[in-house]
């Protein structure tokens, strides 16, 4: 007899809710392909945020026996509250603030080019295939 599958939101491999970590593991996926797919929607149609939070609500928790949206709901609650504190705690840091630093001035640079017609925006959307490969080569390279 086989075992039945149980969709669970992990609590061993999760990021942020375990929602990814979950699915991969229900489905016999690596959590990294769920979380970049879940990326892709977000960037492209910002449907992925919100299906995220919705699972998250409605998927219970692995130490939980039954699905329950208000105690799902504190746990967003709490994990939005440590999220915040970590963002505070890394913005503090030097090595956060020259992160957010080198992102303004890249994005103020491209829209600079545009204004001249240099470069448009909609051509930076043909470099997605890049971004995910940059992505994959630091996922597998990961040490």
């Amino acid at each position: 007899m086989t075992k039945e599958k149980i969709l669970y939101r992990s609590k061993t491999n999760r990021l942020i809710g375990g929602v990814c970590a979950g699915l991969g593991e229900y489905f016999n996926i690596d959590p990294t392909v769920i979380r970049i797919v879940f990326l892709l929607i977000a960037l492209f149609g910002g449907g992925g945020i919100l299906l995220y939070l919705i699972l998250w609500l409605i998927i219970p928790s692995e130490k939980s026996k039954k699905v329950s949206v208000q105690e799902n709901a504190e746990e967003i609650k709490e994990e939005a509250k440590g999220l915040l504190e970590k963002g505070k705690y890394y913005a503090k840091k030097d090595e956060g603030r020259y992160v957010l630093g080198l992102m303004l001035a890249l994005i103020g640079v491209l829209f600079l080019l545009e204004n001249f017609g240099i470069f448009r925006i909609e051509q930076l959307f043909k470099l997605w295939p890049l971004v995910l490969i940059i992505i994959a080569f630091g996922i597998i390279f990961k040490k």
